[in-house]
């Protein structure tokens, strides 16, 4: 790790655990709106991180109509990406592969910021960028990298990457961007509260993903 790189990711670090001081890794409860075709959809979910062996797990529940609830898994555990997707107890969605492992590992490490206690794992390599740092996880899958936009109180803003994604039928290769905002404590760590996340395409930035935590806590 570069000097500098070791310097902003402790003051990242320190930041976002002023009280807290290690777990096995952390949960977050969230709800929003995701797109899905042209249609805003709300949902709830519980993300579940494992700081020790990286990976994570989330499970939503997204209102497709009324009463009607399509129930996504997304994760990357083991080395290995899964998206699944049931809607009235039927399969609508289960995908695997080098392209979801990778976009899966992207997302891992893009939210890096609501598992802090993951920041210095030996998987990790990070870099400085112009404004802030660079992370990959070249023993988990080799072409992940994503950029951090940081600030000087150690907050991450954004965060960026090349990510492998689909509409439709439709498979592209483009810039996908995350935001986070409002940083709140919970159970001891500052964590973002508010994000969104986006395709930048070239014709222009699609948002498909907003959610605010409503709780978050420790995994022993």
């Amino acid at each position: 790790m570069e000097p500098d790189a070791g310097e902003l990711l402790r003051r990242m670090k320190a930041y976002a655990l002023p009280r807290a001081t290690q777990a096995r890794g952390t949960w977050i409860r969230q709800r929003g709106l995701f797109l899905m075709g042209r249609r805003w959809l709300p949902f709830t979910a519980e993300e579940r991180f494992d700081a020790v062996a990286p990976g994570f797990e989330w499970r939503a529940r997204v209102r497709f109509a009324p009463f009607v609830w399509v129930h996504v898994v997304d994760a990357f555990q083991r080395d290995r990406g899964v998206l699944r997707a049931r809607l009235l107890g039927l399969t609508v969605a289960n995908e695997s592969g080098p392209d979801i492992t990778l976009g899966e590992c992207l997302r891992l490490l893009a939210e890096l910021p609501w598992c802090p206690f993951a920041f210095d794992h030996p998987a990790f390599v990070w870099s400085t960028t112009d404004d802030g740092l660079a992370v990959r996880a070249p023993s988990l899958v080799p072409d992940a990298s994503v950029r951090f936009s940081v600030d000087a109180s150690g907050r991450a803003l954004r965060t960026e990457a090349r990510r492998p994604g689909r509409m439709g039928r439709r498979s592209f290769v483009a810039e996908w961007l995350g935001e986070f905002d409002d940083y709140r404590e919970f159970a001891g760590m500052r964590l973002p509260a508010r994000a969104q996340v986006s395709w930048l395409l070239p014709e222009g930035k699609m948002t498909y993903f907003r959610c605010e935590i409503v709780d978050a806590g420790t995994l022993a």
